[in-house]
């Protein structure tokens, strides 16, 4: 990867740290650090992009969330015919490992990471599993997201309580504790796949009108496209002449206005 192609990733990262911090500080020291975390990076990409470092900052201060769906990753850990559930410290409920995708990480990073950071296992992605729509499958953030999970083969199953998973344990399909939103919908859907041995990885596919409403749109994008190709070249038309005298010397097509 070329040098600035390099920094200019880590300005973004930076970016993303900034905004994270800023989300989540509780007091105005921290935020002050975040803010100054955000305008190193907006300097950062000045130096790369040659653009002003003030009109950078007032852009990423335009767009401190995302305008596209989020994206959300989950570490199933089985043990057997058991997955491995963790007590969320937020609701007291209980869930798979994970988090949201930070920028710079692969999906699969991110279950890694995610599941290093609740339950102290390490591991290795080795399976997509599913990736399921928030919409869908009614996750407790009202934000909209994907959320991809990640069969995780970990060296040892000895997890260990972290500040977010305040307890921690394998459960089967017919013995499942209370579950957060969203995650009572996913982890049994992901028992009853790995039982039924369904091919993997499991997506949610639009439904019979979805995607006949979605052809529907995509023709009539297409008719308007050729419509305003057509009127483009008949107003061409119109305002040229080719002309068979000695000005064709000058041009093959020359403007009406000419002559």
């Amino acid at each position: 990867m070329p040098p600035n192609e390099d920094l200019s990733l880590i300005a973004d990262e930076l970016r993303a740290l900034a905004n994270k911090g800023l989300f989540y500080a509780e007091n105005i020291h921290d935020r002050e650090r975040y803010e100054k975390i955000l305008s190193i990076s907006a300097r950062m990409l000045s130096v790369l992009t040659r653009h002003n470092a003030d009109e950078i900052l007032a852009l990423y201060r335009d767009h401190l969330t995302h305008v596209c769906p989020f994206l959300g990753v989950e570490a199933a850990v089985f043990r057997g015919d058991s997955i491995m559930l963790i007590k969320r410290h937020d609701d007291g409920l209980w869930a798979l490992p994970g988090g949201l995708v930070d920028v710079g990480e692969s999906w699969a990073e991110a279950a890694q990471r995610e599941l290093y950071e609740e339950t102290r296992l390490k591991g290795t992605a080795t399976q997509l599993l599913a990736i399921f729509d928030s919409r869908k499958w009614k996750s407790r953030n009202n934000l909209h997201l994907y959320q991809a999970v990640f069969e995780v083969r970990c060296e040892n199953l000895n997890p260990e309580i972290t500040w977010e998973a305040t307890a921690i344990d394998f459960y089967s399909e017919n013995k499942l504790p209370s579950l957060s939103r969203g995650h009572d919908l996913r982890v049994p859907f992901l028992l009853k796949m790995r039982r039924e041995k369904t091919p993997l990885p499991y997506f949610d596919t639009p439904k019979k009108g979805e995607r006949q409403d979605a052809r529907g749109k995509r023709r009539e994008a297409r008719r308007k496209r050729r419509e305003a190709r057509g009127k483009t070249q008949d107003a061409r038309r119109e305002k040229t002449y080719t002309h068979c005298s000695p000005l064709n010397c000058l041009s093959p097509v020359v403007p009406r206005s000419w002559l």
